[in-house]
């Protein structure tokens, strides 16, 4: 996840998945508004979807892997994690677009996920910088 946010080749391939329409203006060259806005999905340097918030469950399991059953009313020990990704345009007066990007990654955790296990995910959420394009 953390390669596909930071790398030349999958930033564009995430900025141009329609999915993303907080992105619309990264993508169409239009001032962005100030404020921070929701990532739905993050795309690998193939296209590929490496996180799919549009998916109804995206998680991942223990191992990283890619999983549909993340639920915290109804957990699974399977899919204990889920990751919210928003983004801020870092600008003047003028963001058109804006030259760098600031990106919010937040951990969740499905707490029964594992008997006895503890995690605090707030320990792992991290703020990037980057180039908007």
């Amino acid at each position: 996840m953390l390669t596909s946010l930071q790398n030349e080749d999958s930033w564009p391939n995430t900025v141009n998945d329609t999915n993303n329409s907080s992105l619309d203006c990264l993508r169409n060259g239009s001032n962005c508004a100030a404020g921070s806005y929701p990532i739905s999905v993050i795309k690998d340097a193939a296209d590929l979807p490496v996180i799919d918030n549009t998916v109804a469950g995206e998680g991942f399991t223990m191992s990283g892997v890619r999983c549909s059953t993340f639920s915290t009313t109804s957990p699974d020990p399977t899919c204990p994690f889920h990751v919210e990704i928003s983004w801020t345009p870092i600008c003047g007066a003028s963001c058109n677009p804006p030259p760098t990007v600031r990106l919010s990654i937040v951990f969740s955790y499905s707490t029964a996920s594992e008997k006895g296990q503890i995690f605090n995910p707030s320990k792992y959420n991290m703020v990037i910088d980057r180039s908007s394009f």
